[in-house]
Order: structure tokens, then sequence, then C-alpha cells
């Protein structure tokens, strides 16, 4: 009798031994060509926490920049001293800075240096006023011809123009968009 049982089991690995490991080599080849990768499924998306909206975004590979729309909805104008964008367990995001727009005014476009007149003083920082929008330029310096949908994360921080930078608040966000 136990002869028979461990012939049945010899017999059912050999006849479907074969199938099973064709079947995985399948499963690792479209895996291996990002077939299977769950990123290329999700739509492109752009998130940030409550007030703040990413109503737009895109990312430049040729030229490495992100452009990122974001939309006030906090109540009170801000002033956005810092954007930092890290991705998730990869290398394409690295170095991300916000690119400075001059405007001899002063008026709404500021960062790194600039130094405008808002209702709270004297502030450095791209200025938002309630309900207003900035597209912002932001330079990485490692996703040239990177080709796929790149996933990251986005953290901001600002401060009401009302206030000072002391009071400063950062807020967290992902991007997903595909890079061209």
């Amino acid at each position: 009798m136990k002869m028979k049982k461990g012939q049945a089991a010899m017999e059912f690995l050999m006849t479907y031994g074969w199938a099973i490991l064709v079947v995985m080599i399948v499963i690792a080849a479209l895996w291996y060509f990002g077939v299977l990768t769950p990123t290329t499924f999700l739509p492109e998306r752009c998130t940030l926490g409550t007030g703040i909206a990413c109503k737009d975004h895109k990312i430049n590979a040729q030229k490495d920049e992100i452009y990122l729309t974001l939309v006030n909805g906090l109540g009170e104008g801000i002033i956005i001293t810092k954007i930092n964008i890290t991705g998730d367990g990869n290398n394409y995001f690295q170095q991300c800075n916000v690119i400075p727009k001059t405007d001899p005014n002063c008026h709404n476009l500021c960062l790194d240096g600039c130094e405008c007149d808002y209702p709270g003083g004297s502030q450095t920082g791209i200025h938002i006023p309630n309900g207003g929008e900035e597209t912002i330029n932001i330079s990485c310096s490692s996703i040239t011809n990177y080709n796929g949908k790149a996933k990251a994360k986005i953290y901001i921080t600002y401060y009401k123009d009302t206030s000072s930078e002391v009071m400063s608040k950062t807020i967290e966000g992902e991007l997903l968009a595909k890079a061209g």
C-alpha cells in the first residue's frame, strides 16, 4: 500500500509539475517587464491634505522638473516657504527644490531671498491669496529620461500671511504621475 501512495504522489508531481513551473516562469516574466506593477494600473493623482488642493501636475523628465498647480482653500492667504518631494523607495526624486520666480514688484511670486510686503509684514515665500492658485516649478536632479509612472511624497511648509514663519505648518501629500 505504501508503495502505491508514493507512486501516485510522484506521478502527480511529474504530470503537473511542469505546468506549475511554466506558470511560475510566465508570472515572473510579467512582473519583470512591469506588467504586474500596481502603479501601471492606477490613475494619475496629486493629493494633499485639507485646505490646499493640487489642481494639476506634470513631471517633465527631459528637463528634470515637476509642475504643481496649488489652490489655497484655507480661508486665508498663505506663504509657502518650502516644498520637499521625496521618492517612495526609489532614486528618481533627488534634490528637488523650488525654482524661484522673480517679479520686480514682488507680487505673489517670490521664494528664497525675495522679501515681499504682505498683510502680516515682510515675508519670504510664495504667496497664494485665499481662493487663489499658483503654478510652482520644482527642479529635481535625477528624473531625466525616466519612463513610467513615478510615485512620490510631497511636503509643503506654509504659514498664514497674517502670521509669521514661526507659526509654520507642514502638509503632506502624494503624487503619482507618468513622467513624460
